[in-house]
């Protein structure tokens, strides 16, 4: 059986990289250079292509950050240039000299990064390209303007003129063909200009998009009641800005090309999947085949169909999966129908497709603790590999407090436990458990007594919601699930509404009552946390549910 790689999802580690740049100074790392004197020439105003940046005297040396939001590059593309002095009063003949760090290592040194140079006393236009093969990036680009010699290099500190850096973006170039009628595709590259007008502008120019449409079914489409006013026609843009982790369909009037830029897809990419149908983006760059691609969600049971652009499929028949599809394309969209929410990751290793794992860690204060799961423990994976990191077992999902040595006991609503006993028929690193409670259930809540202030590190896949839970009448142990704190009062009040709640206490003692005296409900627990638990009394049997947005209702009353 083939081996395929989890990941954990619930951590995400977001590094953040701050520089700071004050007016007036290089760029960290990048070597100095200016004109000491700018009483009689500066730069006035530098044009890359239609980007025009107006920038007058700031004395000797500027550098702008912001620039590179309209300075774009493509390697092999001819970029027009057209370079403006100032003059206070007359004109000099002026050395022009442009730099671009092409391979990103901070300096201007090196073979090919000087890409211009010309001299004149007025107006300066001209052309440059950067080799096809540069990766793309976000640099830097260097502009002289210095009276006399030619600048000897990037770094001169010269008397008179002026130098200036801005960002740039040296960006891929890419071409979607598209057929006349609907096409599935994912973007090639990381946009730089997200906006899902922008990313189709030459579609709508040229009058050949109907639509564009994401897999939650928002549109960009022509309407009379549009916003969005382009050559007298207007549009809707119901989805907003383009994201790499999603595919699209669009429908188009003729067979078309259109072009995007942007930075190369960076893989790992993390995609999320919704219950039922999803548009998955394929940002592979070998052709693969589907039922190979797809094994790790078919092995855990997650996958019911895939659906290409032409209608062929990837099917379970009868026991069997069928493969009408053949290879995933590169750039293509799938429609994936799946029969849970998750997580996947898209690779360009030995494995492609990555399923995330859920991963919770619960911390719990010596003594008693009311807690409760936001992790899925019960479903069944085909793989062995995984069965215990699947398990509702206790022995397995409370592992971590087991192994070092923490754990009492665990305890149900029903006072059914989990413990050790010297006449336990569980034997865990040489000590012997009894397990009264079963299998360890979502829709409950557990008393956990711990020796000790720890944490409890719990496997599986996201809850899913809705949630049932059943309620008898006197105490239950309620769980809370959700990723969200709220006010107590709020969450209960269908049951307080109906008459059917008579109190809440959470581990510290806290309360939710009603005052017959003030005649109103009492809230000392303030608001409601995620994975704890909450002892509830009502006054009869009933079943609840908590929806996805975190709201409580009542499903059924006896």
């Amino acid at each position: 059986m083939k081996n395929f790689k989890i990941l954990s999802v619930m951590l995400t580690l977001i590094f953040i990289n701050q520089f700071a740049m004050a007016m007036g100074r290089p760029p960290k790392d990048f070597c100095e250079s200016k004109g000491n004197n700018t009483n009689y020439e500066y730069i006035e105003s530098v044009k890359i292509n239609s980007s025009l940046l107006e920038t007058y005297n700031n004395g000797g040396y500027d550098f702008f950050p912001e620039a590179e939001e309209g300075l774009l590059i493509v390697p092999g593309e001819k970029v027009e240039i057209e370079l403006n002095p100032g003059f206070r009063n007359d004109s000099y003949v002026e050395n022009w000299s442009i730099w671009i760090d092409l391979n990103g290592d901070q300096d201007f040194d090196d073979q090919g990064e000087l890409v211009f140079s010309e001299k004149s006393s007025s107006k300066v236009t001209g052309s440059f390209s950067i080799p096809a093969g540069i990766t793309a990036k976000s640099t830097r680009m260097r502009v002289s303007m210095k009276y006399g010699r030619s600048a000897s290099s990037a770094c001169e500190i010269f008397t008179y003129g002026e130098v200036e850096d801005y960002a740039i973006k040296i960006v891929s170039k890419k071409i979607i063909h598209l057929d006349s009628g609907y096409n599935f595709f994912a973007f090639p590259v990381e946009l730089i200009n997200k906006n899902a007008v922008d990313a189709f502008l030459p579609l709508i120019n040229n009058e050949t998009l109907i639509y564009v449409e994401n897999d939650s079914n928002n549109r960009l489409y022509q309407s009379e009641d549009g916003d969005i006013l382009i050559n007298g026609v207007t549009w809707v843009n119901e989805i907003g800005d383009i994201s790499s982790s999603e595919g699209y369909k669009i429908k188009v009037n003729q067979d078309i090309d259109l072009p995007v830029k942007g930075f190369p897809i960076q893989l790992p990419l993390n995609v999320e999947f919704n219950q039922g149908f999803n548009l998955m983006p394929y940002h592979i760059k070998e052709e693969m085949d589907a039922l190979e691609f797809f094994d790790p969600l078919i092995r855990f049971g997650f996958l019911e169909k895939v659906i290409a652009e032409d209608g062929k499929s990837l099917i379970n028949f009868m026991g069997s999966w069928i493969n009408q599809i053949g290879n995933l394309r590169t750039n293509k969209a799938y429609y994936i129908k799946v029969n849970r929410d998750l997580f996947i990751s898209l690779d360009s290793s030995s494995d492609p497709l990555l399923v995330h794992i859920g991963y919770e860690k619960i911390n719990l204060s010596v003594g008693h603790n009311l807690i409760s799961f936001s992790i899925d423990h019960d479903f069944i994976c085909s793989d062995s590999e995984f069965e215990k990191l699947f398990s509702r077992d206790p022995r397995d999902v409370f592992a971590s407090l087991i192994n070092d040595g923490s754990l009492v006991y665990v305890e149900d609503e029903n006072t059914n436990r989990f413990y050790q006993s010297k006449d336990g028929d569980i034997l865990i690193n040489g000590v012997a458990w009894v397990n009264e409670i079963g299998d360890i259930s979502n829709s409950e809540g557990y008393k956990v007594k711990v020796n000790q202030d720890t944490s409890l590190y719990s496997f599986g896949f996201p809850i899913q919601l809705p949630l049932n839970v059943e309620l008898h009448k006197g105490f239950n142990l309620m769980p809370y699930p959700i990723k969200q704190e709220q006010n107590a009062f709020s969450f209960f009040k269908p049951l307080i509404d109906k008459g059917i709640l008579e109190k809440v206490i959470d581990k510290k003692g806290q309360r939710l009552i009603f005052d017959p005296f003030e005649g109103s409900w009492i809230n000392q627990i303030d608001n409601l946390k995620t994975n704890e638990a909450y002892y509830i009394k009502v006054n009869r049997d009933l079943f609840v549910g908590i929806n996805k947005n975190g709201s409580l209702f009542i499903n059924s009353t006896n």
